[in-house]
């Protein structure tokens, strides 16, 4: 998966994008059953028993925001053993329905990982069943997403791993508002279906140069659907992007002032600012604001992921410094090799090393 691949999977991961139509899985809905192909860690889980409450966590080797969660949900996991059984299954890894050789590759993944992935693992079949009767059925579209299972054995909550600290608390302690949030989350999916009719709308303004035009709308819309707000956000952020606006660092900044705690999230703005070089060109302090923004996302990684590097490297080269963009795409790169990256995005970063070092002066 290139690297491109990777900023639209966070943003549908993210709820930036969604799935349009009739779900068939809902907040409400009973669990499906987990039809593991194969379990590679913990001990494996036949059914939800009731009296007891579920996690089930869909994540992929080759995504990156699945790795920056595993840490997060292993506490939440060991924050609440004995209360919670957390399962994490891997989905999505093949397109081929009679290909299971990635079995050994999540297989090593997770041996790797050892205590930091501290919770029941399993591995989809290669012709998809549980995606299917999880993700598409509750129109799922991005990774990683988890569903909390109740202790009726009911889907109580679907949503981003980092964002399930709170409503897993109340679920456990019976005060979590099942019908209010079912309630929103079918005011989101309306609210979607409105957004993905203008979607086109917008595209047509943004690629007629009326940048400014597409944004008022936006905003109109907005007003209408406030549960969809943060959407619209990340949205404005592309078009001002797109049309080399001298607000596109602010609204990159006020993003990344909400998702402080979420090195994929600052990574998506950074990378957004400075893969193409007309804003960065056009306005510097767009340069320093990626830069500022991949530096903290480098931090909450702990440089342990290859494309976060990757992006800082990308950024030192916008602002103009070659050998501190060398220094940070040889350590993306191999970063990327330890973490058995997927190998398309080894390559892109390989050939981005060879641009900048092209770009030394003697």
């Amino acid at each position: 998966m290139n690297k491109a691949a990777m900023v639209g999977a966070l943003a549908i991961g993210l709820g930036l994008c969604g799935a349009f139509g009739q779900n068939t899985l809902k907040v409400g809905s009973a669990a499906p059953k987990l039809t593991v192909a194969k379990w590679v860690k913990g001990t494996p889980i036949k059914q939800f028993d009731k009296g007891k409450t579920y996690v089930v966590e869909f994540w992929a080797t080759w995504c990156g925001p699945c790795r920056t969660s595993i840490p997060h949900i292993t506490e939440l996991a060991k924050k609440h053993k004995g209360k919670v059984e957390v399962i994490g299954v891997s989905i999505w890894e093949t397109r081929d329905p009679k290909d299971t050789s990635y079995y050994a590759t999540v297989t090593d993944f997770v041996a790797q990982m050892g205590d930091k992935m501290g919770y029941t693992v399993g591995v989809d079949g290669p012709e998809g069943t549980i995606a299917k009767a999880w993700m598409e059925a509750a129109g799922q579209n991005g990774i990683p997403t988890a569903f909390i299972i109740d202790k009726t054995g009911k889907i109580a909550w679907i949503g981003h791993p980092m964002s399930m600290d709170k409503p897993l608390e109340q679920i456990i302690a019976g005060t979590f508002d099942s019908k209010a949030y079912a309630k929103q989350m079918e005011e989101e999916e309306a609210a979607q279906g409105a957004l993905m009719e203008m979607m086109a709308e917008l595209g047509d303004l943004v690629q007629a140069g009326k940048h400014q035009e597409a944004l008022n709308k936006l905003g109109e819309a907005e007003k209408k659907h406030p549960a969809m707000a943060e959407q619209f956000e990340m949205i404005k952020l592309g078009i001002m992007i797109e049309g080399t606006m001298e607000g596109a660092a602010d609204q990159a900044t006020k993003l990344a002032a909400k998702h402080k705690d979420n090195a994929e999230a600052l990574n998506n703005y950074a990378w957004m600012m400075v893969e193409e070089e007309a804003l960065t060109k056009k306005h510097p302090k767009a340069a320093d604001v990626a830069l500022k923004i991949a530096e903290d996302a480098v931090k909450l990684s702990k440089e342990g992921t290859s494309h976060i590097l990757d992006t800082l490297a990308m950024c030192w080269f916008r602002k103009g410094d070659i050998e501190k963009a060398i220094e940070w795409q040889t350590k993306a790169i191999e970063q990327g090799t330890k973490e058995k990256a997927d190998p398309e995005l080894i390559q892109e970063m390989t050939e981005r090393l060879k641009m900048f070092k092209s770009k030394r002066t003697n």
